[in-house]
């Protein structure tokens, strides 16, 4: 058990935090889930509806995320529309997972990118042409327009559509997190940009530190870059930007460092 004794904070949503927890406690670590992302709807419709009405005419469609992707084909059901207008259309994941919740809806993704990120896929839609065709990258409030603006500069056009938002966590969370703080933990998992920029100003807030052996872990390059901008040290990244590959580096760091 390579994990025995480490608690290992997992800031995902609790429906999204699965295999993250249950990677952990293979290793015989403790998990313990706050989540410091909730997920509402998008303060309007209006841009996603106009979209999802001539979605036929799409040659591509962009998730950024398994929120996007779940929050989309919602809404195509609450409107009682077909999502089959998307079976001649290119699908781009940034990541494993998102082609994961894709692909549960009887979809194909065209490409997933070997780095799990917008910029993976920037790099794929640089060596493809992509001039004169037409996107709809789905996203949300938070996230990144480099993908947008960079597909703009390579001739594409493109429509970019929020359909959920990223709003601070629930109280019931802050105050689990102040309590785990207080007491220690070994490891603080993000798997978001959005989750650590949520922790920072919960414990920005309420004069918070964290704990000298409380190691930093991320999912990977995109995550790294926020956590290091919001001024933590980043000890330990995935190699392989999964919940899987978050793990496995965790274990590692702490083989590699004889349990401390």
């Amino acid at each position: 058990m390579s994990l025995a004794g480490k608690t290992i904070l997992v800031t995902r949503q609790r429906m999204q935090s699965g295999q993250l927890t249950e990677e952990i406690e293979k290793r015989g670590g403790h998990a313990v889930v706050i989540p410091m992302i909730s997920i509402s709807d998008p303060e309007s419709w209006k841009e996603c509806d106009e979209a999802l009405d001539r979605l036929s005419t799409y040659q591509a469609v962009v998730f950024a995320s398994t929120n996007g992707v779940e929050a989309f084909f919602r809404r195509i059901e609450e409107r009682k529309l077909d999502p089959s207008a998307l079976s001649h259309t290119d699908i781009f994941p940034v990541g494993e997972k998102t082609a994961e919740e894709i692909e549960k809806r009887s979809f194909r993704v065209r490409h997933i990118p070997d780095l799990f990120s917008a910029e993976g896929l920037i790099d794929y839609f640089k060596q493809n042409e992509v001039r004169g065709r037409r996107f709809l990258l789905v996203r949300g409030n938070l996230g990144k327009d480099d993908l947008g603006k960079e597909l703009v500069s390579l001739g594409a056009e493109v429509d970019a559509v929020q359909v959920y938002r990223n709003d601070p966590p629930e109280e019931s969370a802050v105050q689990e997190l102040k309590q785990w703080l207080d007491g220690g933990c070994d490891v603080v998992t993000f798997a978001s940009p959005s989750a650590a920029k949520n922790f920072n100003a919960v414990i920005s807030a309420g004069g918070l530190r964290l704990s000298r052996k409380t190691k930093i872990a991320v999912i990977g390059p995109t995550t790294r870059d926020a956590v290091e901008r919001l001024g933590f040290y980043v000890d330990i990244e995935a190699k392989e930007s999964t919940s899987r590959g978050l793990v496995e580096a965790i274990d590692e760091y702490y083989q590699n460092n004889n349990g401390h």
